[in-house]
């Protein structure tokens, strides 16, 4: 910054006072966030938390049930990492799969859809772009949203959009299956996840 290390110590100090930034020390190092991402960030993190300790969990037995029935009705028979990957999102409240072109996570989605629509529950597909929610729709051949779609964006003045589905006006889905998650940033995972209801999935 080209001037003295006290001043920079000082305006951090100020900064701290007013609020706009937070700190946090890990493994004796001090990490500085302006207060808007670390509040989300804290948010983000609980939020998850809550949505996989607060979904309702099928057992071993019934999910391997309802995993063999989808085989069935769609025709495809899983790999064994597919079907872990089955198993999990059944298992959890919360999942989080990775994995190259072509190593299956269409064909797991498919498998999701199936076995979640047969189970009476509202799912909703979802992707950061237009061109990744279109590409969403034809690989499943259900309706993709974008998430701003899907959170009923309201244009507004601020720089901050606001959504129409919040905190007070939930999205109705039981289940979202979220696309392209590595494109989305902070803000708009956390609005997902104000939105979001208890006992949903994600």
């Amino acid at each position: 910054l080209e001037v003295d290390e006290s001043l920079v110590l000082e305006a951090l100090d100020v900064a701290e006072g007013r609020r706009l930034i937070a700190r946090e020390v890990y493994s004796d190092v001090e990490y500085i966030y302006l207060r808007a991402y670390h509040d989300a960030e804290c948010y983000v993190a609980k939020k998850l938390l809550l949505l996989d300790a607060g979904c309702p969990s099928f057992d071993y037995e019934d999910i391997e049930r309802l995993i063999d029935k989808s085989q069935i009705e769609t025709g495809i028979t899983y790999a064994p990492m597919q079907r872990r990957a089955l198993y999990e999102a059944l298992r959890s409240g919360v999942l989080l799969l990775t994995g190259g072109p072509g190593t299956g996570k269409t064909t797991i989605i498919k498998g999701l859809l199936n076995i979640f629509n047969g189970l009476g529950l509202r799912v909703g597909l979802a992707a950061p772009t237009g061109r990744a929610a279109k590409r969403m729709s034809v690989a499943t051949s259900a309706e993709a949203k974008t998430v701003h779609r899907m959170l009923e964006t309201i244009r507004n003045e601020g720089v901050t959009p606001l959504f129409g589905r919040n905190r007070d006006n939930p999205l109705e889905e039981d289940v979202i299956i979220l696309d392209e998650a590595s494109m989305i940033d902070l803000p708009l995972i956390e609005a997902l996840l104000v939105a979001m209801k208890r006992g949903s999935r994600l």
